[in-house]
């Protein structure tokens, strides 16, 4: 009986084999011929198709797919991740031969224990499968030499360090993985990728002994050894763990035979996301890509990762202080391509292997959205408005209607579905028309959409059924309410009519454009400016505690003050007095008062109304303490030239400003200009999101106002 899976999960990945006389390697568009291209047999490819949590965090082992051509970067359809045939390809075994020289040949192989066996043999095995450090090495039964089957799990890459009576020896599910003792076990660790960097206490001794030879961690009396037991690593026995022993106390189950691996040379990478990539990666967003390479190749494991650049823009890859790590940010939206390459020691490359995944939007899912198109300035609809399958979509002016809103839905792969909240039913393409965009019942490619952020900041929405060529559009770029849109071929130019703007509260097409470096990068502009500058978009370097500019306040330009002293107790005859902030409707009135100082417009508005043309809308919360009586995080001060104590409790009010995409961006007090919430993510909806501060909390929303710029 072959080798059993150790443990199941559900997502399925491809592991191709690399011919090592090329730098590159050709694999097929098609699952079906790039799983032919395999050199495993079955045995291997029920190894390699097993998903193994890494910890608790759950993140699942992924292959990555060799490029055909590193030159070529051409978009093509995205890998479905995850739906490579399950089976796998069928091969012939592979040759191997017992070595009995004194000097171990560098090679990889399988270590079959001299001393325990019955009807199978008992080879030196990670345990689970596993590709991370801290698990144990075990023995386990197998039919065939795992050097004949290629079963990685139990193969190990042995390469001698120069001259010397010195090893290093890797595992073959993971090249920066070797072994040592901890207590009485043998754990896996991670040691150096580059054979140069190892050092003397991650290499082995290796003699000859008997029927083959004793492995010991250099410097030490003890051998890897069996333990006296026929345990096989099914399930992680422990009694099939290996363990430290003398080679007197352990006899032959201290001796393992070698058995060399001769057939072709061969390369692979795998990887981890965390979180998963699988389903996309958000604009913002970070993910942990942890690389785990194995070659048969000598020295040749190292990696390094880029973005290509038919993909720059869409996304960050970065090393990090792991030598097998690297993050990868999400940075705009569209399909993208992270390349692995596999290199020698010396730098040299080995070869390239490509993961294909999308970067979305930081949608909300669940919640209404409105999407207006750039050039039209009107918004996705349905003709009638109907509730029948494969009625018309259209564009038409702005209500709050709910024909006119529509819910993201993510599916596998990061493409989302469109769902209208008047019928139920999801905006889809036809195969083959431009003119055919309807609403159905089904979800399959062709009701499956993808972002791709334009130059201009909107979106592109491409259908996964039509591809890359193809975008939703409106039939010409003036196009009048009530006409049909339609499916032509995508150019990423300035008359906008393929683009979108897609956003929870409409915009007015007279926001400002936001541009936080304008704001932080001036260190007097960002020290002098609040929110409610950033709000009225009136930028101020003057240090002038009395400009009306300087830190502005509602109310201030008008002789007034945001906030009351009372008298909240005495000590030792002095008053303790603190700030008590007026009303959210004070507040307003104070800001009215202002515009008209100013002369701009601020005025209440409807969260769903447009703003009237030349205005753009604000929002204002507050904290309010409203408890004098609760002394608590409150610290007594004495505040210069005032003849009392003074008490200043975490009360604020706060504002926000909606940018042209739809997001909202503000200025807390003089730090910088941001367009996330207190939990780092995008602000669609300043009601909505999430207001609480460590030291503030905006529990209170007060509305939304339309204003004109002061500059």
């Amino acid at each position: 009986m072959n080798k059993q899976i150790k443990c199941v999960l559900s997502l399925v990945m491809a592991i191709v084999i690399l011919a090592l006389s090329l730098p590159t390697v050709s694999i097929a568009a098609d699952n079906s011929s790039a799983s032919n291209t395999a050199l495993q047999n079955e045995n291997s490819i029920k190894e390699d198709i097993i998903l193994e949590t890494a910890d608790s965090t759950g993140i699942e082992y992924e292959e990555a797919f060799p490029l055909e051509s590193v030159s070529d970067e051409l978009i093509t359809e995205i890998p479905s991740i995850g739906n490579i045939d399950n089976e796998g390809p069928s091969v012939e075994l592979q040759d191997y031969t017992t070595i009995t020289s004194a000097i171990v040949p560098d090679g990889v192989y399988a270590l079959r224990n001299a001393g325990n066996a019955d009807t199978t043999g008992r080879w030196m095995d990670m345990a689970l499968n596993s590709k991370v450090s801290g698990t144990h090495i075990q023995q386990y039964a197998y039919t065939e030499s795992p050097a004949e089957t290629f079963d990685r799990a139990a193969l190990f890459k042995i390469s001698r360090v120069g001259t010397t009576d010195r090893y290093i020896i890797r595992s073959m599910l993971n090249n920066f993985l070797s072994f040592g003792f901890v207590e009485n076990d043998v754990l896996t660790k991670m040691i150096p990728p580059n054979d140069t960097d190892v050092g003397l206490a991650d290499t082995f001794t290796i003699t000859r002994s008997g029927a083959g030879y004793v492995i010991k961690p250099y410097g030490s009396s003890y051998a890897v050894s069996a333990k006296n037991s026929l345990d096989s690593g099914l399930a992680g026995v422990p009694g099939s763990y290996l363990t430290k022993r003398t080679p007197t106390e352990a006899g032959t189950r201290a001796i393992w035979i070698f058995e060399k691996y001769t057939g072709n040379a061969q390369t692979g990478v795998t990887y981890s996301a965390n979180p998963s990539i699988a389903n996309g990666l958000t604009v913002g967003k970070d993910s942990t890509i942890t690389v785990y390479p194995w070659t048969t190749v000598i020295n040749a494991h190292i990696p390094t990762c880029e973005i290509p650049s038919a993909f720059e823009g869409t996304a960050e890859c970065v090393a990090t202080s792991a030598k097998n790590q690297f993050k990868l940010t999400g940075m705009n939206a569209g399909k993208s391509r992270l390349y692995f390459r596999m290199r020698y020691g010396n730098g040299t490359l080995l070869a390239t292997y490509q993961i294909d995944f999308l970067v979305t939007p930081p949608i909300v899912e669940g919640v209404p959205y409105f999407m207006q198109n750039v050039s039209t300035e009107r918004y996705v609809d349905i003709q009638g408005p109907s509730t029948a399958e494969g009625a018309i979509i259209q564009q038409s002016d702005y209500s709050t209607a709910t024909n006119k809103k529509w819910i993201f839905e993510k599916q596998a792969g990061g493409y989302y579905t469109i769902r209208s909240v008047y019928s139920g039913l999801y905006i889809g393409s036809d195969s083959t028309s431009q003119l055919a965009v309807r609403q159905y019942s089904t979800i399959n490619d062709y009701t499956k959409w993808y972002f791709v952020g334009t130059s201009s900041g909107n979106y592109a929405l491409h259908n996964k059924g039509r591809g890359d060529l193809y975008a939703l559009a409106s039939m010409t770029a003036s196009a009048g309410s009530g006409t049909r849109l339609v499916m032509p071929e995508y150019t990423d130019d300035s008359i906008y009519r393929d683009e979108w703007i897609v956003t929870m509260l409409p915009c007015s097409g007279s926001e400002v454009t936001y541009d936080p470096l304008e704001w932080n990068n001036n260190p007097d502009v960002k020290k002098y400016s609040n929110c409610y500058n950033y709000a009225l978009n009136k930028k101020n370097s003057d240090e002038d505690e009395y400009s009306v500019y300087f830190f502005m306040q509602p109310g201030k330009a008008v002789g007034q003050m945001v906030n009351d002293y009372v008298l909240l107790t005495y000590e030792n005859s002095i008053p303790v007095v603190y700030l008590q902030l007026k009303s959210p409707s004070t507040i307003q009135s104070y800001a009215i008062a202002d515009s008209n100082y100013f002369g701009n417009t601020f005025e209440p508005i409807g969260k769903y109304e447009v703003c009237p043309e030349g205005t753009y809308k604000i929002a204002l919360v507050m904290d309010i303490y409203d408890d004098p009586n609760i002394q608590n995080d409150r610290n007594s001060v004495f505040v210069e030239g005032l003849p009392y104590l003074f008490e200043n409790p975490d009360t604020d009010y706060h504002w926000y400003r909606q940018n042209p995409d739809g997001t909202w961006s503000h200025k807390p007090g003089d730090g910088s200009v941001i367009d996330t919430d207190a939990v780092g993510d995008v602000i669609y909806d300043p009601e909505s999101c999430d207001r609480e501060y460590s030291n503030l909390d905006y529990s209170v929303f007060v509305g939304f106002f339309a204003v004109s710029s002061l500059d």
